[in-house]
């Protein structure tokens, strides 16, 4: 059965703010949100706002971003939470740096923030109450719910939708993924590559990977990310640097 779309007929709600390749301002990335049902790190009755996903804004956490706006007076808007969106949610659990936002709207009518966070078959995502169309405004395709938007590292919107199936939403976050390379990977899951002496995850071993196992010696920088332990000895030295200048030579 295809999935049926209501047109929003608003005076004052024409198109979004913002087109694919667009950057969105700081201002917007700055729009608070409450949470209302938990997901990404966020307790319900938390704010939350896109620029705490901004690897620019945050400190160097980065990542990409799949929003799908939603009202709960349109029985399509649940299908889509529960199906598409709902399994790609599932697949990309594993990374933290792939974001799963719904920003939902009309809360109550008829359907709760528990009720929609707590579907089955794909329920659970992050759900913000998106009062005042906040977010619809900006990022909505064709004045419609439900509307998707995908945003990269950057901030980019990389695509808006209307109806984002499975396999449509993986192959848009995958190349997101791509794109973003080594900032986008979960450090607290992938530290494993540093004992292939490939410290900045460029995925080629040179100079540079030697000149930062150098560079954590001299400053015994404990905040690194992944300490460039190569020889998994529990401790950074000289040892480890031989053993990157081995690789890159054999």
């Amino acid at each position: 059965m295809p999935i049926l779309y209501v047109l929003i007929i608003t005076t004052f709600l024409f198109s979004s703010t913002y087109d694919i390749g667009d950057i969105v301002s700081n201002e917007d990335q700055l729009i608070e949100k409450n949470t209302c049902y938990a997901g990404n790190g966020y307790d319900v009755g938390e704010s939350w706002k896109l620029a705490d996903w901004n690897g620019a804004l945050n400190g160097g956490n980065y990542n990409v971003i799949f929003i799908d706006m939603a009202a709960t007076w349109w029985p399509s808007c649940w299908t889509g939470h529960n199906g598409p969106a709902g399994y790609e949610h599932q697949d990309y659990e594993d990374n933290n740096s792939v974001k799963f936002l719904n920003a939902l709207s009309d809360l109550n009518q008829p359907y709760s923030c528990s009720q929609w966070g707590s579907a089955p078959d794909g329920g659970g995502s992050h759900i913000v109450e998106d009062t005042g169309y906040d977010i619809w405004e900006l990022f909505e395709t064709g004045s419609a719910f439900p509307s998707t938007v995908f945003i990269d590292h950057d901030m980019k919107v990389y695509d808006m939708m209307n109806n984002a199936g499975s396999w449509s939403i993986g192959l848009r976050i995958d190349a997101m993924l791509e794109n973003c390379g080594s900032l986008c990977v979960d450090i607290v899951e992938e530290c494993s590559w540093v004992e292939t002496g490939d410290i900045n995850y460029d995925q080629i071993i040179n100079i540079q990977d030697i000149m930062l196992v150098v560079q954590h010696i001299l400053e015994n920088d404990a905040a690194d990310a992944c300490i460039p332990d190569v020889n998994g000895d529990s401790s950074v030295n000289i040892n480890d640097v031989i053993l990157i200048l081995n690789i890159i030579l054999y």
